[in-house]
């Protein structure tokens, strides 16, 4: 193992962190989920400089972060909003899916998100034990 980088530290300020949490690379750029101050930050991965914040007033606890590679498009697993947000690379909002719950459709806590090959989004909802699939 080699060290390569150490950047951020524990703040409310632009590249600044409360509670990172899951995180994305992506062209050359590391998008970090950063829950508690509910944005998404995002680091030039050469240099470990802050360039950019995805905030949205609708984002609540943004806890893990997706790609989906076809759309260019970000999914981000809100856990405080019991839902999953569709956020274009600007920081549009394009969709969002869910709301907190514990019916069929309905999420509690959503902690972590995958995408397959096959573009279904696994999202692991903790707060009802179990695992959703939805179909993109």
């Amino acid at each position: 193992m080699q060290y390569v980088l150490t950047f951020g530290h524990a703040g409310t300020q632009a590249g600044e962190f409360q509670r990172a949490s899951g995180s994305l690379w992506l062209d050359h750029k590391l998008y970090v989920a950063d829950a508690i101050n509910n944005r998404i930050l995002v680091f030039d991965t050469n240099t470990g400089k802050h360039i950019g914040t995805l905030r949205h007033p609708h984002l609540d606890i943004p806890y893990d972060i997706a790609f989906d590679k076809k759309n260019r498009h970000l999914y981000i697993a809100e856990y405080g909003a019991g839902r999953v947000t569709e956020m274009d690379l600007s920081g549009t909002i394009i969709a969002t899916f869910g709301h907190t719950g514990r019916d069929r459709d309905e999420l509690m806590t959503p902690w972590g998100l995958a995408l397959t090959p096959d573009r279904k989004l696994r999202i692991m909802d903790t707060g009802n034990r179990r695992i959703m699939e939805l179909e993109l």
